[in-house]
């Protein structure tokens, strides 16, 4: 793919992008100045103003190695060990989900809710968090504490991370276990404003249709939703019922068509009076509001 020999930033960028192309994946070019540009530890532009700049040999033998492991659909955000998220930098690895757009909808609709409780000091929970991007967030927009859970300690060990660094560690309290099971401790009962989760969703048989980049690097644990992707939803349902106060608020992330499934589910629960769905910028119904009774 790329000599030995010290090159030109437009030769490298082209020879990586045609590559990348043969190895079928799906934004060669985006790649390869991403991946560049995390080496040279320099924002994207620098490329292009710099476009007939040679590059040392070094620099090239490190973006071999990376370019070879995208080659393999490693994905970039764990080659660079970074993910952007509602303009907030998050540090990821494959113990973690990399953070989507799509979840982005869920925290503008949370804030737009908790806008709404202005005056009140606000309890919440992050329940399966991941890096933390939700929980994070949320604490760098509002004045809230929050608990986020997860089931791995690993995924925690990074979510802890990036509180540290953007400064919300105060707000954040961070617990290790399976959905509901760590708050049993704390007597949290009637004591929550919101409950918010973006849970796995994806059923199982769609999980094996994903692409290469997702099905065999993330983990399956965090995208995996049972025979028909929606194994979560009574559970977080039943559970948020214990937990919420009165005019509380469980928002949960849901996935393509789930919708009239996870409806009859909330409708079966006589907690939850109100029920309101969000579209996403792409007309897909994506975040379910259940409001307390």
């Amino acid at each position: 793919m790329v000599g030995i020999k010290p090159l030109k930033i437009k030769e490298l960028v082209h020879r990586t992008t045609d590559y990348f192309v043969k190895h079928n994946i799906s934004s060669p070019r985006l790649d390869a100045e991403v991946l560049l540009s995390y080496i040279l530890k320099k924002e994207r532009i620098f490329l292009y103003l710099n476009w007939d700049s040679i590059l040392e040999k070094h620099v090239i033998d490190i973006f071999r190695k990376l370019v070879a492991k995208r080659a393999k659909h490693v994905p970039i955000a764990y080659l660079t060990g970074h993910k952007e998220f509602m303009s907030i930098d998050f540090e990821v690895s494959e113990k973690t989900l990399i953070p989507r757009p799509e979840t982005e909808i869920l925290i503008e609709t949370t804030l737009k809710k908790m806008a709404a409780q202005s005056g009140k000091e606000l309890v919440a929970i992050d329940m399966g968090t991941g890096c933390g991007n939700i929980a994070i967030a949320l604490a760098k927009n509002r004045n809230i504490k929050i608990y986020a859970s997860d089931i791995s300690e690993d995924a925690l060990s990074i979510s802890r991370k990036n509180a540290k660094k953007n400064k919300v560690e105060k707000s954040i309290r961070f617990l290790c276990g399976n959905l509901f099971e760590p708050f049993t401790r704390l007597n949290l009962n009637g004591k929550i404003d919101f409950i918010i989760s973006n849970p796995p969703y994806i059923s199982s048989a769609d999980f094996n249709e994903l692409p290469i980049d997702i099905k065999q690097y993330e983990p399956r644990i965090a995208l995996d939703g049972g025979i028909n992707g929606i194994d979560f939803y009574p559970k977080l349902i039943k559970g948020a019922e214990r937990l919420l106060k009165a005019n509380g608020f469980l928002i949960i992330e849901i996935g393509y068509g789930q919708v009239r499934e996870i409806k009859k589910l909330v409708s079966l629960c006589r907690s939850f009076l109100k029920l309101e769905i969000v579209m996403d910028y792409g007309g897909i119904e994506r975040v379910i509001i259940c409001t307390h009774s």
